[in-house]
């Protein structure tokens, strides 16, 4: 698989190339995944969780007005 580059443009109608990171991120998450290669992705699949379960609980945090204690979210999971 290759990232896809893209050219921006910078002054004087000269052209920079540009990788898309998101794309990369994800190319290099399927890849470890398909290959059984987790060095490829530079976060552990623990601190990957961890990482959503605390945007998840921000999210109710937002959507309720209250407060989320982040011990007893991770446990109630």
């Amino acid at each position: 698989m290759q990232s896809v580059i893209y050219a921006v443009p910078l002054f004087n109608n000269y052209l920079r190339p540009t990788l898309n990171y998101y794309e990369a991120q994800d190319q290099a998450f399927i890849k470890a995944i398909t290959y059984n290669q987790p060095e490829l992705i530079l976060s552990s699949y623990e601190n990957g969780i961890q990482t959503l379960a605390t945007t998840l609980a921000a999210n109710k945090s937002q959507d309720t007005g209250l407060p989320i204690d982040l011990r007893e979210y991770y446990a109630s999971m």
